[in-house]
């Protein structure tokens, strides 16, 4: 029989979320460090984004390429600037694996 995974409730990414910033397992992708370094968003823009408790999720969890699902949060950055983050929390490591930031 195959087993479907689901994505995780709003709340289960939230304990995700915060457990991977107090442990510091927040890590950027090739394409967001990298790629899309001229967008200039720091380390600290994305820490801080992902510590308000009033980030909200942009439409509805995607199915990733590589397995699990990915998720745009909408947030603000040091600035209080609108910030975009598709993560990817990794259920296995505990990592949160930042795809893009704009």
């Amino acid at each position: 029989m195959l087993s479907l995974i689901k994505p995780m409730s709003e709340a289960g990414l939230r304990q995700f979320v915060i457990r991977a910033l107090d442990r510091g397992y927040v890590r950027e992708g090739f394409h967001s460090e990298v790629e899309r370094a001229e967008r200039n968003i720091s380390d600290d823009d994305i820490r801080y984004g992902l510590s308000q408790k009033t980030w909200t999720l942009e439409g509805f969890p995607q199915p990733s390429k590589t397995g699990g699902f990915k998720y745009l949060i909408r947030t603000v950055d040091v600035e209080q600037e609108e910030l975009h983050l598709l993560v990817k929390p990794d259920t296995e490591t505990g990592n949160l694996k930042i795809l893009t930031k704009y």
